[in-house]
């Protein structure tokens, strides 16, 4: 083995060691430190105490829909829901599972969404996918009777 290479390993070992073995030196807000003086105080073995932000209580994310919107005499159906999320997306598919209309971003004002059909659909039965945050959320059956 060359000398450069046995000297990079040492110099390698030497930096790894000191970053492993050094003392956390942590100072800024909502930090305690203890400091040793030669004249009075004695060192301590006490740990710096770090917070960083408000603790925030994470909620699962939920959808889903209103059942009495799921059936319609309008071509144009509303369907409407529940949610714990800025936005959610609705597919409108019919009996193949074709997709027919939908879109990724109805609005959630005070937990409750709405969404206007924006294509006329005949009468029949459709499959109704809601997502919030990408995932499907809850799937049900819109009837679209005469009217």
């Amino acid at each position: 083995m060359s000398n450069k290479i046995a000297l990079a390993i040492v110099v390698v070992a030497i930096v790894v060691g000191f970053f492993l073995l050094r003392s956390p030196n942590i100072s800024g807000p909502g930090t305690t430190s203890t400091t040793a003086s030669s004249t009075s105080q004695k060192a301590t073995s006490t740990q710096p105490s770090i917070t960083v932000g408000v603790p925030v209580k994470v909620l699962p994310v939920s959808a889903a829909f209103n059942s009495n919107s799921l059936i319609s005499t309008s071509s144009y159906p509303t369907v409407s829901g529940t949610a714990n999320v800025s936005q959610v997306g609705i597919i409108v598919n019919n009996d193949r599972g074709v997709g027919i209309v939908g879109t990724a971003n109805v609005p959630v004002t005070g937990g409750h969404w709405i969404y206007h059909c924006s294509v006329a659909l005949a009468p029949g039965t459709y499959t109704v996918s809601l997502y919030a945050n990408g995932v499907i959320k809850a799937i049900a059956e819109l009837v679209v009777n005469k009217s």
